[in-house]
């Protein structure tokens, strides 16, 4: 027996010891959710560095009888500005399992106005050199619409996210965090860490946030209106308070109209479940409407496609919203532009034109 292992058998001796586990090289590498909590941020972080220079500030303060970091900044003047840590006390760290498992949550606040958006450009990088970055999209991230200035918001960027093969960085070796600052901004950070996040989670985001949106309001009149109708419609003229007299010429074969006086109109909440009612002299001619957004985004339905209702001898037209593929086509529901009209061969009264359910 060698002196190695005679001093093996004795350790194993004083100490009790029934077995041995291998211990392999890479086994001093952090690999497992359990072995730590991977935190970037808290109140009892003490090892975080910061390069602001002269276009920002850091100190800690009590919120809530809580230590929190006040971040204010403005990197007009600054290559590069911004501060980073690492949640192993640079040691390695193995995350590759944590992949589609895992997210950095951000509890943050707003420390004046409630704001939309928060400038940072997160990066992970290895001790090889190569770095990842994802930008903290507000958009995408964010559980709720914004960046609250009474309570602590929540963003959950996923490390699925970061683009490790294409942009170079090891996930089997991380350093550290880095969170470069853009812009300019304002805020109280609580913590910056890793959670177990799954993409089931993520999904349920974007309808609580959908489910946060201001919703629009029924009915919505469109035509009789001659305020509106004088002021938010092209490519027409109103002969009568009564009708629209639509007759095709080669000048006027399509023309539209917005009836909130040109500010984006909001259909969010009754997307697939209102009806467009159109009332008209007669059911002889084809015409087409077409729905746009502010984006460009559209679609276009037919009116032949629809059986027309006698009402008093007018002809009444009812047509789903939901036909224009409002949610399918992209189509920004709370930035809705105008409704169009347009035929190739026309002569027709428009008696009134409304959204209801």
């Amino acid at each position: 027996m060698n002196r190695t292992n005679l001093n093996i058998l004795a350790l194993c001796l004083l100490t009790s010891c029934s077995s041995f586990q291998k211990i392999e090289l890479y086994d001093l590498y952090i690999d497992s959710n359990e072995k730590i909590e991977r935190v970037v941020l808290n109140s009892d972080q003490t090892q975080i560095w910061y390069n602001l220079d002269e276009c920002g500030t850091h100190e800690y303060k009590t919120i809530d009888n809580e230590r929190v970091l006040h971040l204010n900044w403005n990197k007009v003047d600054c290559e590069w500005v911004g501060f980073g840590n690492s949640w192993s006390n640079f040691v390695a760290d193995d995350i590759s399992e944590m992949y589609q498992k895992s997210a950095i949550r951000i509890l943050v606040k707003a420390v004046v106005d409630d704001q939309q958006f928060l400038p940072f450009v997160i990066g992970l990088e290895d001790y090889s050199g190569g770095s990842s970055y994802v930008f903290s999209d507000t958009r995408k991230f964010l559980d709720g619409l914004k960046i609250n200035n009474t309570q602590w918001s929540e963003l959950y960027i996923p490390l699925w996210e970061f683009d490790y093969s294409q942009q170079g960085v090891d996930p089997y070796g991380i350093k550290q965090m880095v969170i470069q600052l853009e812009g300019a901004g304002n805020v109280y950070l609580k913590e910056i860490k890793l959670v177990p996040f799954d993409k089931e989670q993520y999904a349920m985001l974007e309808p609580k946030r959908e489910s946060l949106r201001p919703k629009g309001n029924l009915p919505q009149l469109i035509f009789p209106n001659e305020f509106l109708f004088s002021h938010s419609s092209w490519g027409i003229d109103q002969d009568s308070e009564n009708y629209i007299n639509w007759i095709n010429t080669k000048e006027n074969n399509r023309w539209g109209i917005n009836w909130n006086d040109w500010y984006p109109i909001n259909f969010r909440g009754f997307e697939d479940d209102a009806q467009l009612y159109l009332t008209t002299s007669t059911n002889n001619y084809s015409f087409k409407l077409i729905l746009s957004d502010y984006n460009g985004a559209h679609n276009t339905v037919n009116i032949d496609d629809y059986q027309a209702s006698i009402v008093d001898s007018t002809f009444v037209y009812k047509i789903p919203l939901k036909d224009f593929q409002i949610n399918e086509r992209n189509i920004q529901k709370d930035r809705i532009k105008q409704l169009e009209f347009i035929s190739d061969q026309i002569d027709l009264k428009i008696y009134s034109i409304k959204i209801d359910k």
